[in-house]
């Protein structure tokens, strides 16, 4: 066996959760209706590093008329592994920073139309404004904004050739070319959930 043939200290996924919550529930009893309601105001944040090599990571193969663990033993001081030792670490650390609020209200009232008959009405509506991102390096890919004539072209294999066609066709990025601003698709304002029920 030819042994370990690469080394490398990868930087594991560091989170930060942080969540902001107000909530009132409030009750009232008229007659035979049972009144309630609540509204409910989130504010969250998650910062999340990248699990990268962003130590490096070295490559060890066979060349040079040795193993790949022979190399790594040598460490290609001579130069002779060639092609076959690399070296590379990210150009870029990535650190998402992601906001996103929650608000929801709602109010029902349970009816008590007999003493064997209870009618339940009530309606919640939820906002959740669109994800963004503190330094607005969110993407999303949007079908409506793709045009096929700046594809980049592909091999037989499978891989783009590189020069060609524009690699972002069809790509939106927050507060540049995004038809949501920081957002990168768009506000549903349309959660209304009502709610029917008897017993």
């Amino acid at each position: 066996a030819p042994g370990p043939s690469l080394a490398g200290a990868p930087q594991l996924f560091e989170n930060k959760y942080r969540n902001y919550t107000v909530a009132n529930n409030l009750s009232w009893q008229r007659g035979d209706h049972s009144i309630k309601g609540g509204l409910l105001f989130a504010f969250e944040q998650k910062d999340e590093a990248s699990g990268s090599e962003t130590q490096g990571r070295f490559t060890f193969g066979a060349g040079g008329g040795r193993t790949g663990f022979q190399n790594f033993l040598m460490g290609n001081r001579d130069g002779l592994c060639g092609a076959s030792c690399t070296y590379a670490e990210p150009e870029l650390e990535i650190l998402s920073q992601f906001r996103f609020n929650r608000y929801e209200f709602y109010v029902q009232d349970s009816w008590r139309v007999r003493p064997n008959v209870t009618l339940d009405f009530g309606l919640r509506y939820a906002l959740y404004p669109p994800v963004t991102d503190k330094n607005d390096i969110l993407t999303n890919f949007d079908p409506d904004l793709y045009d096929p004539s700046r594809a980049p072209q592909m091999t037989a294999v499978g891989s783009v050739v590189p020069g060609t066609g524009d690699p972002l066709n069809g790509i939106v990025v927050a507060n540049q070319n995004s038809p949501h601003g920081r957002a990168i698709y768009q506000f549903d304002k349309n959660n209304f959930q009502p709610r029917v029920g008897f017993a």
